[in-house]
């Protein structure tokens, strides 16, 4: 049985620059897509018809719910109290 063992040509590639090589070692990142400052327009969203809200927290302290499903919320009512 034969196989053919193929050996890449390294005359082949081309040298990187001595440019390209500095940002490699200094780890600077590439810019592949020119970053833009303009801001962008504010668009108005239609208010969803629920919300979700995951009560956990990273302490230990837990949270009950304050308000029950299917209740009309308004801005600044709370959603959860220290339980």
């Amino acid at each position: 049985m034969t196989t053919d063992v193929q050996v890449p040509n390294a005359g082949s590639r081309s040298r990187p620059s001595a440019a390209s090589l500095l940002r490699r070692l200094l780890a600077v990142p590439e810019i592949r897509y020119p970053l833009s400052t303009r801001p962008l327009p504010l668009q108005s969203l239609p208010n969803p018809a629920s919300l979700s809200f995951f009560l956990g927290t990273r302490s230990e302290t837990r949270l009950a719910p304050a308000v029950q499903i299917g209740d009309e919320i308004r801005a600044g009512q709370p959603l959860a109290t220290d339980g």
